[in-house]
């Protein structure tokens, strides 16, 4: 019998989105409303990544709302997930991840949460328009985020099986090849 529940943990949410990403990514040319499933999955995916390379044995950054210091001095901590922006500014600049990621990257994935998949996932009823133009390179940089975290400088507690490994990098790999190819194509704005 089929249990009632479905049971996620913080690695199988990176590998889950990338995988959804890439599949998205593989409808667009049939479907162009798939782009709001391409921001959508890669800005989760960059978030889930974030998580899982902030989350330690001695403190969980992602988890804390507040300053870390606040966190530290004794305050009790927060359930709630730190913000998309802050989560992306702690992998930029904490000791806590093995070689921080900053610069364009930091500030794409940042757009491509805020500017393209906000406007998606909080519809409104007149509907919504995104520019594709540079759309595919804020994606590429989610790819660059999450392999850099994930794969390629993973944190002491980042512990992937080797199935769950490979799938990622298969869908990273999937990912850059359809951006790639998008970003160098002359996109004309919606």
């Amino acid at each position: 019998m089929q249990s009632a529940y479905v049971r996620t943990d913080k690695v199988n949410e990176v590998v889950d989105n990338a995988c959804q990403c890439a599949a998205f990514c593989r409808e667009l040319d049939a479907r162009p409303l798939a782009w709001k499933w391409v921001a959508i999955s890669g800005s989760m995916m960059v978030q889930s990544a974030c998580v899982l390379a902030l989350t330690d044995a001695a403190t969980s950054n992602a988890y804390i709302v507040g300053s870390i210091e606040t966190y530290l001095n004794g305050r009790k901590r927060d359930q709630d997930l730190a913000a998309f922006g802050t989560l992306v500014e702690r992998v930029s600049t904490k000791p806590v991840v093995t070689s921080p990621v900053g610069g364009q990257t930091a500030e794409r994935v940042k757009l491509l949460h805020t500017r393209i998949r906000n406007p998606f996932q909080h519809f409104r009823s007149d509907g919504w328009s995104v520019e594709i133009s540079g759309l595919p390179d804020c994606v590429l940089a989610a790819c660059d985020l999450v392999q850099h975290l994930v794969l390629d400088k993973p944190g002491p507690t980042i512990r992937l099986s080797r199935e769950q490994s490979d799938l990622l990098a298969t869908s990273i790999s999937s990912i850059r090849d359809h951006m790639e190819r998008r970003s160098s194509e002359d996109i004309a704005p919606a």
